[in-house]
């Protein structure tokens, strides 16, 4: 060998020698960190062959028969140690929760308490699993009337590639509970990745009161509890639901709720009862939701995929993408404005949807205005469409969708108007995109008519701010009328003094004067008894 290469041997060898040494001490660094959270959390452990955070080190069986929740809520008691490493810290070491597959699952009796209870930024649990995805063969399974995973106070929780489901008779009241403690802790910035949760829920999977900036990402999640009222998940603001943690004292009153994503997966609730939703939404601000499936009712009706309940006030800022609804299901609405307080939502955007609905599309209490709304490419099964009492500031395309607006206020509106029913338009700017012309009826009650009227050719064309009329009237002996007699019924009302109408004999062709558009009227010219006329008249809306 060469006295070069001979060094460079050497060099090597010095280096991993180093290496190593470095290694072993940052190994001795954890084992210390380890051993003193265990011993901080005043955890023995039963079988010292698992890595510390392994359920099994603290007595987990995953026979299906031995109550595994000491065993899981000791590997959190060590997991949660201020001292025992970070929410991101690798498998098998402390601050992780480890849940390999067991032979047939692991039962837990009562509730996991994953809480803190001062109002420091916590380093957060991090639980992750090696189990099978098959929702049939959920790793755990609870068998209590409590919260699965109480994370009161908790920030920064992860969990990873885990499968629960729960008893057929005993059940919990959520999956994961997620609340501000009474020191008002930030109480969020959780991870959810590839959680699969099939079970019976008497409340919801996920419920949240007042956790921020958490991140649901290819969940699938299925709420099969028959009780009343059940959600898949809740984002509450003021704990509609008046959930409380039993570990920690729960904060009380208003809390900020923002910043939440759910990105792709499956979201199920197929209780079938009237109240029964998939998501229900109190007061909360900045929700993203982008391409997950979702049904409301698999057996019998449930009431919407989105519920925003206005008890309180608005929920806004939320943005929806390629929602996909179940086409098989029967949930009344896709999304349901509900509540009684009189209040604005603002700033939604939904995009590319498919909400089949036995009812409406997106329906609206009367005591909420809808706000600065971007709604484009939805589709329906059924052709229930929009319905709500006040829109504003907002821009429709909808396609053939129906709309139901009481008032329209500012908004641009595209797509086939003979599927519309506006009750007033105010400044608004409408395209028309239907093949057809609209027929209008006016109202001929101003007129004298001997014998009998035939109205034909009543067309309407909507585009920008524009209203295009047309309307022929023929009576079988003759009409006429004073002037400033008004044909009443205009599809939409117009500026004051907004353009002239124009009028002719029906048979020669003759003009016979012009009149006005005013308001809701035509005023005609005085005409002069004749069998038949033609009216015509351009106009800009109010």
């Amino acid at each position: 060998m060469r006295r070069r290469d001979l060094s460079k041997v050497i060099l090597a060898s010095a280096a991993g020698s180093m290496l190593s040494t470095a290694t072993r001490a940052a190994d001795n660094t954890v084992h210390e960190a380890r051993t003193r959270a265990e011993a901080e959390a005043g955890v023995s452990p039963s079988d010292t062959r698992y890595a510390p955070g392994d359920v099994r080190r603290y007595g987990a069986r995953g026979d299906g028969l031995t109550n595994d929740a000491p065993a899981f809520q000791a590997a959190i008691d060590v997991a949660r140690r201020p001292n025992s490493g970070t929410a991101y810290a690798p498998q098998g070491s402390a601050g992780t929760v480890l849940v390999p597959a067991p032979d047939v699952y692991y039962l837990l009796t009562s509730a996991l308490d994953c809480t803190f209870a001062g109002n420091a930024n916590q380093h957060g649990i991090t639980m992750r699993a090696d189990c099978a995805p098959n929702l049939a063969s959920p790793a755990i399974i609870a068998r209590h009337t409590g919260h699965v995973f109480d994370l009161t106070g908790c920030d920064s929780a992860v969990f990873e590639n885990i499968n629960i489901g729960t008893d057929s008779q005993t059940n919990p009241q959520t999956c994961f509970f997620l609340a501000r403690n009474n020191s008002r802790s930030n109480a969020g910035f959780h991870r959810f990745r590839n959680v699969r949760v099939n079970g019976k829920f008497t409340a919801a999977i996920l419920y949240n009161y007042g956790s921020e900036s958490n991140v649901y990402s290819e969940c699938v999640w299925y709420n099969e509890s028959t009780a009343p009222a059940t959600k898949v998940a809740v984002f509450s603001s003021h704990n509609i639901l008046k959930l409380k943690s039993p570990f920690a004292a729960t904060a009380t009153g208003p809390q900020s709720c923002l910043d939440h994503q759910v990105i792709g997966g499956e979201f199920v609730n197929a209780s079938g009862d009237a109240a029964a939703d998939v998501l229900y939404l109190d007061t909360i601000n900045s929700l993203k939701v982008f391409g997950p499936w979702m049904s409301a009712g698999i057996h019998s009706p449930g009431r919407a995929l989105i519920y925003v309940d206005s008890t309180h006030g608005a929920s806004s800022v939320v943005e929806l993408y390629g929602l996909q609804g179940e086409v098989g299901a029967t949930q009344q609405y896709g999304i349901y404005f509900g509540g009684e307080s009189v209040n604005t939502a603002t700033g939604w955007t939904v995009d590319g949807c498919y909400l089949p609905n036995g009812k409406y599309a997106i329906f609206c209490a009367p005591s909420t205005t809808l706000d600065n709304f971007h709604i484009g490419n939805l589709k329906e099964r059924t052709l229930g469409g929009l319905s709500a009492g006040i829109v504003q500031n907002s821009t429709i395309s909808a396609g053939a969708l129906p709309l139901s607006i009481g008032t329209s206020r500012r908004n641009t509106l595209i797509g086939d108007s003979s599927r519309w029913m506006i009750g007033t338009r105010e400044h608004d700017f409408w395209i028309d995109s239907g093949a057809a012309r609209k027929t209008w009826y006016p109202g001929t009650d101003n007129l004298k008519i001997r014998g009998h009227l035939t109205i034909s050719e009543a067309c309407c064309v909507f585009h920008g701010p524009l209203v295009t009329l047309g309307v022929t009237l023929t009576a079988t002996t003759s009409l006429e009328c004073a002037a400033g007699a008004a044909l009443t019924g205009l599809p939409a009302v117009a500026v004051a003094k907004s353009s002239q109408v124009h009028i002719c004999d029906g048979n020669t062709g003759e003009s016979l004067g012009t009149g006005m558009v005013a308001g809701g009227n035509m005023r005609l010219p005085a005409i002069a008894p004749r069998q038949s006329v033609v009216i015509g008249a351009t106009y800009f809306v109010a």
